[in-house]
């Protein structure tokens, strides 16, 4: 039995997990720019938006193992019932108080908001505020309408995840791999070593794991497969399988697609240090295939051809699994400059990975801003300058600087688990060396977000003054940080024939000595750094932001 003093601790640690009933909850009105747009933007934007919310279904699939089932318990509730006869139920036959209630739609905004019951910004566990028995009350009741899930269905639901949604052990305290933390992009018996095995695998085959999941089956525990995924125009890869492997040395390889297999006969089988590895599709085919028709729908209403072969590359993309379709997407998404209708969407972040680099799905729909993008506009245009301004040699700096699309967008649309207020896209390293990146800002978002927020640690002076300047000083961090954080730097490769994209007497800047390590071929940020590589690269674009803030040009 616990001692007092262990179950208060217990309690208050449970508490921190708890999110605060004084959180905000904003509503963004997209009335204003969505009505500037003529009437084929209207349909263009409205059906990526449909595209781009499918595909957020994805995101709790991506989260936890319990996440799908939370999400779609509260969702089914909210919108076969009324907010007002939630309430009365709640009160009136499960003893919910006022708070109690309040705590409910806290802990329903924090699943629709996160993606699932993991926070976007920090990555771990929040519980329900109130008491497992209330919710359970709640959620079995009678008058209770699950007109999508069915009554029966959502109790099974339930049943089935009730004690998972309110379990705090270690390893559920936040997302990783292993005994470190839990994750939906390797089975649960993976650990670290399994997934630097597979790493060395996709790398050897140059497969890319960015819409990918991992599987580590024992043949011996006959696993149950989802068989409903179809199969077609896989291409079959060297090395087949040739002999049988021990038990628990298997790898399933599931890529993101609408294609796929209907079962493993004829899925490629390879043996790699010896051990067998095999590459199924038709993973999340069911969303998968409604983002596909959606897109479908606003391609009729896209402005112009490149518009429309960008819609239809990443229709080949999410229909066959392949990376490169939708690098190719992305290629003409980067050339389409300033736009009315800004969107991007796929699988684009790989914070969530525990070995960083399988992405999240994300969609977006922006109105471009023209006003305040000719104010980024000037910014682009002494990029150059400005880059010359960091501390370091201008060998470390490309060739050749690509101005970027800078603007600034109003949101009509935003599928994440992670609301960001600037973005610098696409990750794809080589196309960024290459064709360049995007910078989008959507000050705005922060301004509606801050605005009322608390500053208890100011005078009313100070505070008047941060009120009055914040959403300009934040426009200026965000911009540097986008475009000459990101957009700044080069890797420095050395070619399969020996050869360098930078001189051979360059210097460390931080020890004087040569450049000794460099990226080879093939080799990437997030291949070499994998969980790090994200982290590494925001806080890299962030101390460049910082640096140049104070720089009086860049401030006029």
């Amino acid at each position: 039995m616990y001692s007092w003093n262990e179950e208060e601790k217990a309690e208050e640690e449970r508490r921190t997990h708890v999110i605060s009933l004084e959180s905000a909850v904003v509503q963004w009105d997209t009335r204003r720019p969505f009505n500037t747009l003529m009437k084929e933007e209207k349909l263009y934007a409205h059906f990526l938006s449909r595209a781009a919310w499918y595909g957020a279904l994805l995101i709790p699939v991506q989260t936890s193992p319990e996440s799908p089932a939370i999400f779609a318990l509260l969702h089914d509730m909210f919108r076969s019932n009324t907010i007002p006869v939630v309430r009365e139920i709640a009160a009136d036959y499960c003893f919910f108080w006022e708070e109690d209630f309040q705590e409910l739609l806290v802990y329903t905004c924090g699943i629709f908001t996160n993606g699932g019951n993991y926070l976007g910004y920090g990555d771990t566990k929040f519980l329900p505020g109130l008491s497992l028995q209330k919710m359970n009350s709640l959620l079995i009741h009678e008058n209770v309408k699950f007109n999508g899930l069915g009554r029966r269905n959502a109790r099974d639901i339930w049943g089935a995840v009730k004690y998972k949604v309110y379990s705090l052990e270690e390893r559920e305290k936040q997302l990783g791999l292993g005994q470190q933390g839990v994750t939906t992009y390797f089975s649960p018996n993976c650990t670290p070593k399994d997934a630097a095995l597979v790493s060395r695998f996709m790398m050897a085959y140059q497969i890319d794991p960015l819409n990918t999941r991992v599987f580590k089956v024992d043949p011996n525990t006959n696993p149950t497969f989802d068989r409903t995924k179809r199969w077609r125009n896989m291409p079959v890869l060297p090395i087949l399988m040739k002999k049988p492997f021990p038990p628990d040395t298997r790898y399933e390889v599931r890529t993101a697609s609408v294609e796929g297999d209907h079962g493993y006969g004829c899925a490629p089988r390879f043996d790699f240090e010896n051990t067998e590895f095999m590459l199924t599709q038709g993973d999340y085919w069911p969303i998968l295939k409604d983002i596909r028709y959606w897109l479908g729908r606003a391609r009729t209403y896209a402005a112009n051809a490149k518009e429309k072969e960008m819609i239809t590359k990443y229709i080949e993309s999410f229909s066959s699994g392949s990376v490169d379709a939708h690098k190719e997407g992305t290629r003409l998404w980067i050339h389409n400059k300033q736009p009315s209708v800004e969107t991007y969407i796929g699988f684009v972040e790989t914070y969530r990975d525990p070995a960083g680099v399988r992405a999240e799905f994300e969609g977006f729909v922006f109105i471009t801003d023209r006003e305040l993008s000719e104010v980024f506009g000037n910014l682009v245009k002494n990029a150059k300058t400005f880059l010359s301004r960091l501390p370091w040699p201008s060998e470390f700096e490309r060739e050749t600087f690509i101005e970027p699309d800078f603007t600034a967008q109003d949101v009509l649309c935003y599928a994440s688990s992670c609301i960001f207020d600037g973005i610098n896209m696409p990750n794809y390293d080589d196309i960024r060396q290459k064709d360049g990146f995007k910078n989008m800002a959507m000050g705005r978002v922060y301004a509606a977000l801050y605005a009322d927020a608390p500053t208890p640690f100011l005078s009313p002076i100070d505070s008047k003054l941060h009120a009055e300047f914040f959403t300009r000083a934040h426009d200026v961090q965000v911009g540097i940080h986008e475009l000459l954080g990101h957009g700044s730097g080069k890797l420095l490769v050395r070619k399969d024939d020996g050869s360098t994209n930078f001189p051979s007497e360059l210097r460390n800047p931080l020890t004087n000595s040569f450049i000794e390590s460099v990226y080879e071929t093939e080799e990437t940020y997030d291949s070499l750094f994998t969980g790090f590589g994200s982290s590494m690269e925001e806080c890299r674009a962030e101390c460049v932001g910082l640096y140049l803030s104070l720089d009086d040009d860049v401030l006029k």
